[in-house]
């Protein structure tokens, strides 16, 4: 997750510009960091969340706790559980039915799929459990995996681009990340490993904790190379395709300079978003009867195509969408 959206300062700066213009008033309280803010005669309760890490795990917290990493924001509303946010399956489904694009998917291996794929568990969040990518007509036998602790497998076209995560307030997108693969460029005379070891080390990270190696490997063999090629100069090759693990290149340490890529992404893709946006709220709609904060992955393609993979009710809130959330609360 970016910096960016860690730093609390950049949290309280957004919420004192939108009380300064909007003359309302904001009160913190220390016991369980929770924010009352009053406007118009109303007010909310708004409640933290943070980004930790617990048995080497990355998760959302509700509160403040030693496994906490980074601050996540404030929102109206404790952890809210949609079926849809949970069940991969059941999400594409019903983006289906709404006419937006999502990849095709294949629950059983008794033919290896047609396209590239990526193996990946019907239930669960932040890439647990998934694996690839895998070129069309490899034969991995996904009844091999049907039950793990993420539940069970099933193959999804994969596709190449721009690592996508969008943020809706009900139906409106607010912010956005879109992030290339990961890469490494060849020299003419080093390895693939070796390569990919200045990589990790250039991002702070040490070669010996490297978790996302077996992913570094499927990417680099469905490039077809291998840890011990020697990578011709400026040839480049990409090493992940998961939203989420930093590599050196991305900004390290707290910034103030927002990383919202809303703008860009819109003027790429035209009136995609929007259409995702209202079959979000559509979907919302029928067991919440207000607008929630909530996030939305995906890929973008060469052609500017967005292909959406799973939604999330409980992510983390950008500063941006204070004003977004404030304007409809308090409307």
């Amino acid at each position: 997750m970016a910096v960016y959206i860690h730093v609390t300062f950049n949290h309280l700066m957004a919420i004192q510009r939108w009380i300064k213009a909007e003359g309302g008033q904001a009160t913190l309280d220390m016991s369980d960091l929770t924010l009352e803010v009053k406007h118009r005669g109303r007010y909310y309760r708004m409640y933290p969340i943070f980004q930790g890490t617990v048995q080497g795990r990355l998760v959302h917290l509700p509160a403040l706790t030693p496994d906490a990493r980074g601050f996540g924001g404030w929102r109206p509303y404790t952890t809210i559980a949609h079926p849809c946010s949970t069940d991969k399956q059941m999400f594409k489904a019903h983006l289906r039915q709404c006419g937006i694009r999502t990849p095709a998917t294949w629950g059983s291996a008794a033919q290896p799929p047609a396209m590239d794929y990526v193996l990946k568990p019907r239930i669960g969040s932040f890439a647990r459990g998934l694996t690839g990518p895998y070129r069309a007509g490899t034969p991995v036998r996904i009844e091999d995996h049907e039950v793990n602790e993420h539940g069970s497998l099933f193959a999804e076209q994969f596709v190449q681009g721009h690592m996508i995560k969008a943020w809706f307030w009900g139906s409106r997108p607010f912010f956005a990340h879109m992030d290339p693969f990961p890469e490494i460029t060849g020299d003419g005379r080093s390895t693939v490993e070796d390569l990919l070891r200045r990589k990790v080390g250039r991002g702070r990270r040490k070669w010996e904790d490297f978790e996302d190696l077996p992913t570094a490997r499927d990417c680099l063999a469905f490039q077809g190379l291998r840890m011990d090629d020697v990578l011709e100069d400026q040839r480049q090759a990409w090493v992940d395709f998961r939203y989420g693990p930093r590599y050196a290149g991305s900004k390290l340490g707290a910034t103030a300079e927002s990383d919202n890529a809303l703008d860009e992404l819109l003027r790429r893709t035209g009136r995609q978003l929007h259409e995702m946006g209202r079959a979000l709220a559509e979907l919302l709609r029928k067991t919440m009867p207000v607008p929630i904060m909530l996030t939305a992955d995906g890929m973008l393609d060469q052609d500017n195509n967005l292909w959406w993979l799973e939604m999330n009710t409980n992510s983390l809130m950008p500063p941006e969408g204070y004003a977004a959330m404030f304007e409809d609360l308090f409307a």
